[in-house]
Protein backbone atom coordinates (compact mmCIF):
# COMPACT_ATOMS: atom_id res chain seq x y z
CA UNK A 1 0.00 0.00 0.00
CA UNK A 2 1.37 3.41 -0.92
CA UNK A 3 2.12 5.66 2.04
CA UNK A 4 0.67 9.16 1.86
CA UNK A 5 2.47 12.37 2.74
CA UNK A 6 1.93 16.04 1.88
CA UNK A 7 4.68 17.33 -0.41
CA UNK A 8 4.22 20.36 -2.65
CA UNK A 9 6.71 22.16 -4.84
CA UNK A 10 5.76 25.53 -6.30
CA UNK A 11 8.29 27.10 -8.61
CA UNK A 12 7.04 30.59 -9.22
CA UNK A 13 9.39 32.66 -11.38
CA UNK A 14 8.28 36.19 -11.98
CA UNK A 15 10.27 38.99 -13.65
CA UNK A 16 9.56 42.46 -12.28
CA UNK A 17 10.39 46.01 -13.16
CA UNK A 18 9.92 49.02 -10.91
CA UNK A 19 8.98 52.62 -11.50
CA UNK A 20 12.19 54.35 -10.51
CA UNK A 21 13.56 57.84 -10.18
CA UNK A 22 15.66 59.06 -13.07
CA UNK A 23 19.41 58.56 -12.84
CA UNK A 24 21.56 60.12 -15.53
CA UNK A 25 24.51 62.20 -16.60
CA UNK A 26 24.10 65.60 -18.22
CA UNK A 27 26.83 67.64 -19.92
CA UNK A 28 26.67 71.39 -20.17
CA UNK A 29 27.25 70.98 -23.93
CA UNK A 30 28.85 74.37 -24.06
CA UNK A 31 30.77 74.98 -27.30
CA UNK A 32 33.58 76.45 -25.20
CA UNK A 33 35.23 75.48 -21.93
CA UNK A 34 32.84 75.12 -19.00
CA UNK A 35 32.57 73.92 -15.40
CA UNK A 36 29.54 73.04 -13.32
CA UNK A 37 30.72 73.98 -9.86
CA UNK A 38 27.80 73.93 -7.40
CA UNK A 39 24.20 72.75 -7.19
CA UNK A 40 21.27 73.23 -4.79
CA UNK A 41 17.57 72.42 -4.89
CA UNK A 42 15.27 75.38 -5.39
CA UNK A 43 12.24 73.16 -4.77
CA UNK A 44 11.39 69.61 -5.81
CA UNK A 45 10.96 70.46 -9.49
CA UNK A 46 13.98 72.77 -9.95
CA UNK A 47 17.69 72.61 -9.26
CA UNK A 48 20.07 75.56 -9.52
CA UNK A 49 23.48 74.87 -11.01
CA UNK A 50 26.14 77.57 -11.07
CA UNK A 51 29.36 77.31 -13.01
CA UNK A 52 32.05 78.97 -15.07
CA UNK A 53 32.18 79.34 -18.80
CA UNK A 54 34.61 81.02 -21.15
CA UNK A 55 37.23 80.31 -23.76
CA UNK A 56 39.88 82.25 -21.87
CA UNK A 57 41.33 81.50 -18.44
CA UNK A 58 42.85 84.28 -16.34
CA UNK A 59 45.43 82.95 -13.87
CA UNK A 60 43.05 80.30 -12.59
CA UNK A 61 39.98 82.53 -12.92
CA UNK A 62 37.24 82.74 -15.54
CA UNK A 63 35.55 85.74 -17.10
CA UNK A 64 31.96 84.45 -17.07
CA UNK A 65 29.70 82.85 -14.49
CA UNK A 66 26.42 81.24 -15.45
CA UNK A 67 23.41 80.15 -13.39
CA UNK A 68 21.25 77.39 -14.84
CA UNK A 69 17.73 76.38 -13.83
CA UNK A 70 17.68 72.61 -14.27
CA UNK A 71 14.86 70.09 -14.44
CA UNK A 72 15.77 67.49 -11.78
CA UNK A 73 13.84 64.79 -13.65
CA UNK A 74 16.18 64.71 -16.63
CA UNK A 75 19.04 67.15 -15.91
CA UNK A 76 18.20 69.55 -18.73
CA UNK A 77 18.53 73.31 -18.39
CA UNK A 78 15.42 75.40 -19.13
CA UNK A 79 16.64 78.87 -18.10
CA UNK A 80 20.04 80.52 -17.82
CA UNK A 81 21.29 83.73 -16.23
CA UNK A 82 24.70 85.16 -17.07
CA UNK A 83 26.45 87.02 -14.27
CA UNK A 84 28.18 90.24 -15.37
CA UNK A 85 31.86 90.22 -16.20
CA UNK A 86 33.93 92.07 -13.63
CA UNK A 87 37.49 92.81 -14.66
CA UNK A 88 39.73 89.74 -14.77
CA UNK A 89 37.34 86.90 -14.07
CA UNK A 90 35.63 84.76 -11.44
CA UNK A 91 36.76 81.64 -9.63
CA UNK A 92 34.77 79.02 -7.77
CA UNK A 93 34.68 78.54 -4.00
CA UNK A 94 33.81 75.49 -1.91
CA UNK A 95 30.19 76.07 -0.85
CA UNK A 96 29.25 78.90 -3.15
CA UNK A 97 25.51 78.64 -3.78
CA UNK A 98 22.79 79.37 -1.20
CA UNK A 99 19.01 79.80 -1.41
CA UNK A 100 17.75 81.84 1.53
CA UNK A 101 14.39 83.54 2.04
CA UNK A 102 13.44 83.16 -1.63
CA UNK A 103 16.70 84.74 -2.81
CA UNK A 104 19.80 83.25 -4.42
CA UNK A 105 23.28 84.08 -3.11
CA UNK A 106 26.39 83.21 -5.12
CA UNK A 107 29.70 83.48 -3.31
CA UNK A 108 32.90 83.74 -5.35
CA UNK A 109 36.08 85.75 -5.72
CA UNK A 110 37.57 87.91 -8.40
CA UNK A 111 41.03 88.37 -9.83
CA UNK A 112 41.83 92.05 -10.29
CA UNK A 113 45.33 92.53 -11.66
CA UNK A 114 47.52 91.30 -8.76
CA UNK A 115 44.73 91.27 -6.19
CA UNK A 116 42.04 88.78 -5.25
CA UNK A 117 38.92 89.87 -3.41
CA UNK A 118 35.56 88.40 -2.39
CA UNK A 119 32.40 88.90 -4.43
CA UNK A 120 28.80 88.16 -3.43
CA UNK A 121 25.85 88.20 -5.84
CA UNK A 122 22.23 88.35 -4.75
CA UNK A 123 19.58 87.32 -7.27
CA UNK A 124 15.85 86.94 -7.07
CA UNK A 125 14.39 83.49 -7.34
CA UNK A 126 14.10 83.86 -11.14
CA UNK A 127 17.81 84.58 -11.54
CA UNK A 128 17.68 88.37 -12.00
CA UNK A 129 20.58 90.14 -10.29
CA UNK A 130 19.53 92.38 -7.40
CA UNK A 131 23.01 93.55 -6.35
CA UNK A 132 26.71 92.67 -6.41
CA UNK A 133 28.98 93.38 -3.42
CA UNK A 134 32.78 93.35 -3.41
CA UNK A 135 34.72 92.88 -0.17
CA UNK A 136 38.34 93.63 0.78
CA UNK A 137 39.23 95.28 -2.50
CA UNK A 138 42.22 97.00 -0.87
CA UNK A 139 43.77 93.71 0.29
CA UNK A 140 46.16 91.71 -1.82
CA UNK A 141 44.28 88.47 -1.16
CA UNK A 142 40.88 87.80 0.43
CA UNK A 143 38.52 84.89 -0.23
CA UNK A 144 35.28 83.67 1.32
CA UNK A 145 35.11 79.93 0.73
CA UNK A 146 31.80 78.93 2.28
CA UNK A 147 28.42 80.57 2.86
CA UNK A 148 25.56 79.50 5.13
CA UNK A 149 22.52 81.11 6.77
CA UNK A 150 22.39 81.46 10.57
CA UNK A 151 18.79 82.68 10.75
CA UNK A 152 16.26 84.64 8.70
CA UNK A 153 18.32 87.85 8.75
CA UNK A 154 21.97 86.78 8.99
CA UNK A 155 24.42 85.05 6.66
CA UNK A 156 27.83 83.71 7.67
CA UNK A 157 30.83 83.45 5.35
CA UNK A 158 34.19 81.88 6.17
CA UNK A 159 37.52 82.09 4.42
CA UNK A 160 40.85 83.84 4.73
CA UNK A 161 42.19 87.37 4.61
CA UNK A 162 45.68 88.76 4.11
CA UNK A 163 45.94 90.98 7.17
CA UNK A 164 49.61 91.66 6.46
CA UNK A 165 51.71 90.91 3.40
CA UNK A 166 52.37 87.18 2.99
CA UNK A 167 50.26 86.19 6.00
CA UNK A 168 46.76 84.76 5.50
CA UNK A 169 44.52 84.56 8.55
CA UNK A 170 41.21 82.77 9.08
CA UNK A 171 38.22 85.06 8.85
CA UNK A 172 34.46 84.95 9.51
CA UNK A 173 32.02 87.56 8.18
CA UNK A 174 28.46 88.05 9.45
CA UNK A 175 26.27 89.77 6.81
CA UNK A 176 22.69 90.91 6.67
CA UNK A 177 20.60 89.83 3.69
CA UNK A 178 21.59 93.01 1.84
CA UNK A 179 25.27 92.07 2.04
CA UNK A 180 26.21 94.61 4.73
CA UNK A 181 28.90 93.47 7.17
CA UNK A 182 27.46 93.07 10.68
CA UNK A 183 30.53 91.55 12.29
CA UNK A 184 33.98 90.35 11.25
CA UNK A 185 36.37 88.15 13.20
CA UNK A 186 39.94 87.44 12.09
CA UNK A 187 41.86 84.63 13.82
CA UNK A 188 45.59 85.19 13.63
CA UNK A 189 47.93 82.21 13.58
CA UNK A 190 51.40 81.42 12.17
CA UNK A 191 51.63 80.35 8.55
CA UNK A 192 48.96 80.53 5.88
CA UNK A 193 45.40 79.93 7.11
CA UNK A 194 42.54 78.71 4.92
CA UNK A 195 38.97 78.74 6.23
CA UNK A 196 37.25 75.84 4.47
CA UNK A 197 33.77 75.15 5.88
CA UNK A 198 31.40 76.59 8.47
CA UNK A 199 28.40 74.93 10.16
CA UNK A 200 25.99 75.89 12.93
CA UNK A 201 25.19 73.65 15.91
CA UNK A 202 21.58 73.42 17.09
CA UNK A 203 22.37 75.68 20.08
CA UNK A 204 23.77 78.42 17.83
CA UNK A 205 27.47 77.60 18.26
CA UNK A 206 29.61 77.64 15.12
CA UNK A 207 31.82 74.83 13.79
CA UNK A 208 34.70 76.25 11.77
CA UNK A 209 37.26 74.18 9.83
CA UNK A 210 40.65 75.60 8.85
CA UNK A 211 43.78 74.38 7.15
CA UNK A 212 47.20 75.79 8.07
CA UNK A 213 50.19 75.63 5.75
CA UNK A 214 53.41 75.87 7.71
CA UNK A 215 56.10 74.54 5.39
CA UNK A 216 54.87 73.43 1.98
CA UNK A 217 53.44 70.81 1.57
CA UNK A 218 53.02 70.09 5.28
CA UNK A 219 49.67 71.37 6.51
CA UNK A 220 47.61 70.97 9.64
CA UNK A 221 43.83 70.93 9.88
CA UNK A 222 42.09 72.44 12.91
CA UNK A 223 38.47 72.36 14.05
CA UNK A 224 37.14 75.32 16.04
CA UNK A 225 33.96 75.50 18.07
CA UNK A 226 32.88 79.11 18.53
CA UNK A 227 29.98 80.77 20.27
CA UNK A 228 27.50 82.78 18.20
CA UNK A 229 29.72 85.88 18.47
CA UNK A 230 32.81 84.06 17.22
CA UNK A 231 34.62 83.58 20.56
CA UNK A 232 36.65 80.35 20.69
CA UNK A 233 35.17 77.63 22.96
CA UNK A 234 37.76 75.04 21.92
CA UNK A 235 40.14 74.31 19.05
CA UNK A 236 41.71 70.96 18.18
CA UNK A 237 44.07 69.68 15.55
CA UNK A 238 42.11 66.85 13.92
CA UNK A 239 44.20 66.42 10.78
CA UNK A 240 47.10 64.46 12.24
CA UNK A 241 50.75 65.49 12.35
CA UNK A 242 50.98 67.06 8.91
CA UNK A 243 50.01 66.76 5.28
CA UNK A 244 46.34 67.22 6.06
CA UNK A 245 43.45 69.13 4.54
CA UNK A 246 39.71 68.69 4.50
CA UNK A 247 36.18 69.77 5.37
CA UNK A 248 33.79 69.51 8.31
CA UNK A 249 30.14 68.43 8.25
CA UNK A 250 27.69 68.45 11.14
CA UNK A 251 25.49 65.38 11.70
CA UNK A 252 22.01 65.08 13.20
CA UNK A 253 23.13 64.43 16.78
CA UNK A 254 25.60 67.37 16.89
CA UNK A 255 28.56 65.15 16.20
CA UNK A 256 30.62 66.09 13.15
CA UNK A 257 32.65 64.52 10.37
CA UNK A 258 36.11 65.42 9.12
CA UNK A 259 36.68 64.30 5.53
CA UNK A 260 39.89 64.83 3.65
CA UNK A 261 43.59 64.15 3.95
CA UNK A 262 45.07 62.99 7.25
CA UNK A 263 48.76 63.01 8.09
CA UNK A 264 50.63 60.41 10.16
CA UNK A 265 54.27 60.19 11.20
CA UNK A 266 54.96 57.77 8.35
CA UNK A 267 52.46 58.80 5.69
CA UNK A 268 51.13 62.16 4.57
CA UNK A 269 47.92 62.88 2.68
CA UNK A 270 46.09 59.67 3.55
CA UNK A 271 42.36 59.91 2.64
CA UNK A 272 40.29 59.52 5.78
CA UNK A 273 36.91 60.17 7.35
CA UNK A 274 36.82 60.80 11.11
CA UNK A 275 33.78 61.24 13.33
CA UNK A 276 33.98 63.45 16.44
CA UNK A 277 31.62 64.35 19.24
CA UNK A 278 30.63 67.97 19.89
CA UNK A 279 33.74 68.48 22.04
CA UNK A 280 36.11 67.33 19.31
CA UNK A 281 36.76 63.85 20.75
CA UNK A 282 37.30 61.09 18.20
CA UNK A 283 34.46 58.53 17.92
CA UNK A 284 35.76 56.49 14.99
CA UNK A 285 38.17 56.79 12.08
CA UNK A 286 37.94 55.33 8.59
CA UNK A 287 40.98 55.14 6.31
CA UNK A 288 40.14 54.34 2.72
CA UNK A 289 41.53 50.87 1.92
CA UNK A 290 43.59 49.92 -1.08
CA UNK A 291 41.43 49.98 -4.18
CA UNK A 292 42.64 48.46 -7.47
CA UNK A 293 43.86 51.16 -9.81
CA UNK A 294 43.39 54.03 -7.36
CA UNK A 295 46.33 56.12 -6.23
CA UNK A 296 45.51 57.08 -2.63
CA UNK A 297 48.33 59.54 -2.15
CA UNK A 298 46.98 62.47 -4.08
CA UNK A 299 43.38 63.42 -3.63
CA UNK A 300 41.01 63.47 -0.76
CA UNK A 301 37.57 62.44 0.34
CA UNK A 302 35.83 65.68 -0.41
CA UNK A 303 32.21 65.70 0.82
CA UNK A 304 30.21 63.63 3.27
CA UNK A 305 26.52 63.29 4.17
CA UNK A 306 24.77 61.48 6.98
CA UNK A 307 21.80 59.45 5.76
CA UNK A 308 18.54 58.94 7.70
CA UNK A 309 19.78 55.52 8.87
CA UNK A 310 23.00 57.20 10.16
CA UNK A 311 25.17 55.64 7.48
CA UNK A 312 27.62 58.00 5.80
CA UNK A 313 27.83 58.67 2.06
CA UNK A 314 30.98 60.36 0.76
CA UNK A 315 32.38 61.26 -2.60
CA UNK A 316 36.07 61.44 -3.37
CA UNK A 317 38.46 62.18 -6.19
CA UNK A 318 41.38 59.83 -6.75
CA UNK A 319 43.88 59.08 -9.45
CA UNK A 320 43.06 56.05 -11.57
CA UNK A 321 46.23 54.32 -12.73
CA UNK A 322 44.82 51.11 -14.12
CA UNK A 323 42.35 51.96 -16.88
CA UNK A 324 44.93 53.87 -18.92
CA UNK A 325 48.69 53.99 -19.23
CA UNK A 326 48.72 57.33 -17.41
CA UNK A 327 46.94 58.52 -14.28
CA UNK A 328 43.57 60.20 -14.62
CA UNK A 329 41.27 61.52 -11.96
CA UNK A 330 38.09 59.58 -11.20
CA UNK A 331 35.11 60.11 -8.93
CA UNK A 332 34.61 57.47 -6.24
CA UNK A 333 31.34 57.28 -4.29
CA UNK A 334 31.44 55.29 -1.03
CA UNK A 335 29.20 54.42 1.90
CA UNK A 336 30.07 53.70 5.53
CA UNK A 337 28.05 52.14 8.31
CA UNK A 338 27.17 54.33 11.31
CA UNK A 339 30.24 52.81 13.01
CA UNK A 340 32.59 53.76 10.17
CA UNK A 341 32.85 50.41 8.35
CA UNK A 342 32.95 50.41 4.54
CA UNK A 343 29.74 49.02 3.02
CA UNK A 344 30.30 49.72 -0.69
CA UNK A 345 32.21 51.90 -3.15
CA UNK A 346 31.58 52.81 -6.81
CA UNK A 347 34.10 54.23 -9.26
CA UNK A 348 32.37 56.66 -11.62
CA UNK A 349 33.93 56.84 -15.08
CA UNK A 350 32.07 58.87 -17.68
CA UNK A 351 34.86 59.69 -20.12
CA UNK A 352 38.36 58.46 -20.75
CA UNK A 353 39.98 61.63 -19.44
CA UNK A 354 39.96 63.41 -16.07
CA UNK A 355 36.82 63.65 -13.94
CA UNK A 356 37.05 66.56 -11.50
CA UNK A 357 34.60 67.01 -8.64
CA UNK A 358 33.39 70.40 -7.45
CA UNK A 359 30.22 69.79 -5.40
CA UNK A 360 28.05 67.06 -3.88
CA UNK A 361 24.51 67.27 -2.46
CA UNK A 362 21.70 64.88 -1.63
CA UNK A 363 18.10 65.18 -2.75
CA UNK A 364 15.33 64.82 -0.18
CA UNK A 365 14.86 61.23 -1.30
CA UNK A 366 18.62 60.64 -0.68
CA UNK A 367 19.58 60.40 -4.34
CA UNK A 368 23.17 61.56 -4.82
CA UNK A 369 23.85 64.55 -7.07
CA UNK A 370 27.33 65.80 -7.86
CA UNK A 371 28.89 68.28 -10.22
CA UNK A 372 32.23 68.86 -11.87
CA UNK A 373 33.89 68.80 -15.23
CA UNK A 374 35.93 66.45 -17.37
CA UNK A 375 38.64 66.90 -19.94
CA UNK A 376 38.18 66.42 -23.66
CA UNK A 377 38.74 62.89 -24.90
CA UNK A 378 40.09 63.99 -28.26
CA UNK A 379 41.22 66.98 -30.27
CA UNK A 380 38.27 69.18 -31.14
CA UNK A 381 36.35 68.40 -27.97
CA UNK A 382 36.09 70.86 -25.12
CA UNK A 383 36.19 70.68 -21.37
CA UNK A 384 32.58 70.05 -20.33
CA UNK A 385 30.77 70.69 -17.11
CA UNK A 386 28.86 67.64 -15.90
CA UNK A 387 25.97 66.92 -13.57
CA UNK A 388 25.33 63.40 -12.27
CA UNK A 389 22.37 61.96 -10.38
CA UNK A 390 22.41 58.37 -9.11
CA UNK A 391 20.40 56.59 -6.45
CA UNK A 392 21.37 56.25 -2.79
CA UNK A 393 23.58 53.21 -3.42
CA UNK A 394 25.46 54.81 -6.30
CA UNK A 395 23.68 53.07 -9.17
CA UNK A 396 21.97 54.33 -12.31
CA UNK A 397 19.26 51.66 -12.28
CA UNK A 398 16.60 50.30 -9.96
CA UNK A 399 16.36 46.79 -8.49
CA UNK A 400 15.38 43.62 -10.30
CA UNK A 401 14.25 40.34 -8.81
CA UNK A 402 12.99 36.89 -9.73
CA UNK A 403 11.43 34.57 -7.16
CA UNK A 404 11.24 30.83 -6.58
CA UNK A 405 8.90 29.50 -3.88
CA UNK A 406 9.25 25.97 -2.50
CA UNK A 407 6.80 24.44 0.01
CA UNK A 408 7.41 21.23 1.97
CA UNK A 409 4.79 20.38 4.63
CA UNK A 410 4.60 23.47 6.86
CA UNK A 411 7.98 24.77 5.66
CA UNK A 412 8.23 27.43 2.95
CA UNK A 413 11.35 28.84 1.29
CA UNK A 414 11.39 31.89 -0.97
CA UNK A 415 14.55 32.39 -3.01
CA UNK A 416 14.96 35.94 -4.29
CA UNK A 417 17.39 36.18 -7.19
CA UNK A 418 18.06 39.90 -7.29
CA UNK A 419 20.60 42.69 -7.73
CA UNK A 420 20.83 46.50 -7.58
CA UNK A 421 19.05 46.51 -4.23
CA UNK A 422 19.61 47.36 -0.56
CA UNK A 423 17.33 44.95 1.30
CA UNK A 424 15.06 42.01 0.74
CA UNK A 425 12.21 41.78 3.26
CA UNK A 426 9.49 39.19 3.74
CA UNK A 427 6.31 39.05 5.80
CA UNK A 428 5.04 35.48 6.15
CA UNK A 429 1.48 36.54 6.93
CA UNK A 430 1.37 34.99 10.42
CA UNK A 431 2.42 36.49 13.75
CA UNK A 432 6.15 36.06 13.14
CA UNK A 433 8.25 39.24 12.73
CA UNK A 434 9.22 40.51 9.30
CA UNK A 435 12.60 39.28 8.09
CA UNK A 436 15.18 41.58 6.48
CA UNK A 437 18.34 40.52 4.61
CA UNK A 438 20.79 43.19 3.46
CA UNK A 439 22.46 43.15 0.06
CA UNK A 440 26.20 42.71 -0.35
CA UNK A 441 25.97 45.62 -2.86
CA UNK A 442 27.75 43.81 -5.67
CA UNK A 443 26.71 44.17 -9.31
CA UNK A 444 26.13 40.42 -9.63
CA UNK A 445 22.86 38.61 -8.95
CA UNK A 446 22.48 37.50 -5.34
CA UNK A 447 20.38 34.60 -4.10
CA UNK A 448 18.58 35.73 -0.94
CA UNK A 449 16.88 32.75 0.74
CA UNK A 450 14.02 33.30 3.23
CA UNK A 451 12.90 30.13 5.06
CA UNK A 452 9.98 29.80 7.46
CA UNK A 453 8.06 27.08 9.39
CA UNK A 454 4.39 27.70 10.08
CA UNK A 455 2.94 26.57 13.39
CA UNK A 456 -0.72 26.44 12.42
CA UNK A 457 -2.48 25.17 9.32
CA UNK A 458 -4.38 27.67 7.23
CA UNK A 459 -4.25 30.08 4.31
CA UNK A 460 -1.58 32.77 4.38
CA UNK A 461 -0.42 35.59 2.11
CA UNK A 462 3.32 36.07 1.80
CA UNK A 463 4.50 39.59 0.94
CA UNK A 464 8.11 39.96 -0.23
CA UNK A 465 9.77 43.28 -1.05
CA UNK A 466 12.97 44.13 -2.90
CA UNK A 467 14.04 47.62 -1.86
CA UNK A 468 16.59 49.96 -3.43
CA UNK A 469 16.42 53.49 -2.07
CA UNK A 470 13.12 54.89 -3.36
CA UNK A 471 12.33 51.91 -5.59
CA UNK A 472 10.39 48.99 -4.13
CA UNK A 473 9.25 45.81 -5.88
CA UNK A 474 6.37 44.13 -4.05
CA UNK A 475 5.56 40.45 -4.59
CA UNK A 476 2.45 38.92 -3.02
CA UNK A 477 1.33 35.29 -3.25
CA UNK A 478 -0.92 32.96 -1.20
CA UNK A 479 0.08 29.62 0.37
CA UNK A 480 -2.01 26.89 1.96
CA UNK A 481 -0.41 25.18 4.95
CA UNK A 482 -1.57 21.65 5.90
CA UNK A 483 -0.02 19.94 8.89
CA UNK A 484 -1.68 16.55 8.23
CA UNK A 485 -0.49 14.07 5.56
CA UNK A 486 -2.01 14.13 2.09
CA UNK A 487 -1.32 12.23 -1.11
CA UNK A 488 1.03 13.96 -3.52
CA UNK A 489 3.45 12.10 -5.75
CA UNK A 490 6.31 14.47 -6.62
CA UNK A 491 9.95 14.94 -5.70
CA UNK A 492 10.70 17.54 -3.01
CA UNK A 493 14.14 19.05 -2.34
CA UNK A 494 14.28 21.33 0.68
CA UNK A 495 16.00 23.68 1.16
CA UNK A 496 17.48 24.42 -2.23
CA UNK A 497 20.03 26.04 -2.36
CA UNK A 498 21.54 24.56 0.80
CA UNK A 499 24.88 24.21 2.57
CA UNK A 500 24.86 20.50 1.69
CA UNK A 501 22.29 19.48 4.29
CA UNK A 502 18.95 18.97 2.56
CA UNK A 503 15.92 16.70 2.58
CA UNK A 504 14.65 14.57 -0.32
CA UNK A 505 11.06 13.33 -0.20
CA UNK A 506 9.04 11.24 -2.67
CA UNK A 507 5.75 9.47 -1.98
CA UNK A 508 6.34 5.93 -3.25
CA UNK A 509 6.22 2.44 -1.73
CA UNK A 510 9.48 1.27 -3.36
CA UNK A 511 13.10 2.23 -2.85
CA UNK A 512 14.54 5.03 -4.94
CA UNK A 513 17.85 5.10 -6.80
CA UNK A 514 19.50 8.48 -6.12
CA UNK A 515 22.36 9.82 -8.23
CA UNK A 516 23.96 13.27 -8.18
CA UNK A 517 26.01 14.46 -11.15
CA UNK A 518 28.40 17.38 -11.55
CA UNK A 519 28.09 19.53 -14.67
CA UNK A 520 30.65 17.45 -16.57
CA UNK A 521 28.47 14.36 -16.11
CA UNK A 522 30.53 12.59 -13.42
CA UNK A 523 28.57 10.89 -10.62
CA UNK A 524 29.64 12.40 -7.29
CA UNK A 525 27.09 10.63 -5.07
CA UNK A 526 24.69 7.71 -5.33
CA UNK A 527 22.52 5.76 -2.90
CA UNK A 528 19.43 3.56 -2.72
CA UNK A 529 17.00 4.82 -0.09
CA UNK A 530 13.37 5.06 1.03
CA UNK A 531 12.28 8.66 0.48
CA UNK A 532 8.80 8.27 1.99
CA UNK A 533 8.42 10.78 4.80
CA UNK A 534 11.62 12.47 3.69
CA UNK A 535 15.29 11.60 4.14
CA UNK A 536 18.01 14.00 5.30
CA UNK A 537 21.21 14.04 3.23
CA UNK A 538 24.48 15.58 4.40
CA UNK A 539 26.80 16.29 1.46
CA UNK A 540 28.84 19.13 2.91
CA UNK A 541 32.01 17.58 1.52
CA UNK A 542 30.96 18.48 -2.02
CA UNK A 543 32.21 21.72 -3.51
CA UNK A 544 29.86 24.66 -3.83
CA UNK A 545 28.07 24.96 -7.14
CA UNK A 546 25.18 23.52 -9.14
CA UNK A 547 24.56 19.75 -9.48
CA UNK A 548 22.03 17.57 -11.29
CA UNK A 549 19.90 15.27 -9.13
CA UNK A 550 18.34 12.13 -10.64
CA UNK A 551 15.88 9.96 -8.72
CA UNK A 552 14.54 6.75 -10.30
CA UNK A 553 11.81 4.44 -8.97
CA UNK A 554 10.45 1.52 -11.04
CA UNK A 555 11.65 3.07 -14.28
CA UNK A 556 10.13 6.49 -13.55
CA UNK A 557 12.75 9.26 -13.39
CA UNK A 558 12.65 12.65 -11.66
CA UNK A 559 15.41 15.14 -12.58
CA UNK A 560 16.07 18.50 -10.95
CA UNK A 561 18.94 20.83 -10.10
CA UNK A 562 20.36 21.44 -6.65
CA UNK A 563 22.68 24.22 -5.57
CA UNK A 564 25.24 23.94 -2.78
CA UNK A 565 26.56 27.17 -1.32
Amino acid sequence: MIKTIFILIISLWVGHSSAQSWYNVSNSNNPIISINSSVVFKHPDTMLVVGLTDSTIFDGGWSNRILRFVNPNDGTSYREALLPILKDGYAITINELLIHKNSIYINSFLYNNDSVFSVLHKLNINGQILWVKNYDTTNYYSVNNSITSLNDTTLLLCGEKETSFGNLDMRLMWLDTNGNVLNERVYNAPGLQFGTTVNQFSNGDILFGTGTRLVNPNTLFTAYRLNSSGDIIWQKNIGGVGGSDGFLKLTSDSTFLFSGLYGTSTELNKPRINKYDGNGNLIWSFTYPDFPGINLQYNSILWTYENPDQTITAIAQFKDSISLAVDYYRAVLLNLSKDGELKWSRKIKLRSRDHYLTSFIQAKNNDNIFTGYFGADSIGQVQDGWLVRCNCIGLFQGPIDSLQLTQYFNQVQVNNFTNHFQYSTIDWGDTSPQETIESNYSDTIENIAHTHSYIQAGNYTIIQKTIACNDTIINSFPVTIALTPASFQSLAVFPNPSNGNFTLALTHENLAEIRIYENAGKIVYQETADLNGGKLFSLTELSTGMYHLLVEVDGVVWITKIVLK
